[in-house]
């Protein structure tokens, strides 16, 4: 398939040959960058990127939302971060693999039972935390986070639950290896 700069004018123009579901235009310019039209009318920018024998291919976005120079700036940048040796399927794939808050203190709760005679602490500090950040990723948690579940707790005249649930927060973080660290305890702990 001959290669042509993607402007607006010819995406639009673009159309999916009757009997194919897809077809791929390539980028005269930049290598690997292209989109794709389906026969439904909707059009895809994408850049494949690797050797010739295991190409990956990520996709930039839809056309319409993305205009054609936005998404060869974001080719531009996702080429030139592969040149210096970043892989950006392999960082989605380790950032799907993070954890929520939730999973992780599930986790941990599994292994500290069969090593602790009584849990409940555990059980009763980590459930403050799991109500209010469950379903975030644990590199998500910051300082200010800790902060402000700390501070609503001392206001609500919890002093002590509050010393003692970020203590447990900074012991529980503190099992890297196991369960992956949550930085943020560690940090507001030692302010």
């Amino acid at each position: 398939m001959e290669k042509r700069r993607l402007t607006k004018r010819l995406i639009d123009s673009l159309t999916a040959p009757a009997g194919k579901d897809r077809v791929r235009h390539y980028d005269s310019e930049i290598p690997g960058f292209g989109v794709i039209v389906y026969a439904s009318g909707r059009k895809s920018f994408f850049l494949q990127y690797g050797p010739e024998k295991r190409r990956w291919r990520v996709k930039l976005g839809d056309y319409g939302p993305m205009t054609p120079d936005a998404a060869q700036d974001r080719a531009l940048a996702i080429l030139a971060d592969v040149v210096n040796g970043s892989d950006p399927v392999e960082d989605r794939r380790r950032v799907r693999e993070i954890p929520t808050f939730k999973a992780w203190s599930d986790t941990y709760l599994e292994d500290v039972e069969q090593r602790k005679k009584s849990v409940r602490n555990d059980k009763r500090y980590l459930g403050m935390a799991v109500k209010r950040w469950g379903s975030r990723t644990l590199d998500s948690l910051n300082v200010e986070d800790v902060r402000k579940v700390f501070r609503s707790m001392t206001v609500a005249g919890k002093r002590i639950d509050a010393n003692r649930w970020l203590a447990s927060g900074a012991g529980f973080s503190s099992r890297r290896p196991r369960y992956g660290e949550i930085a943020a305890f560690h940090r507001w702990s030692n302010q």
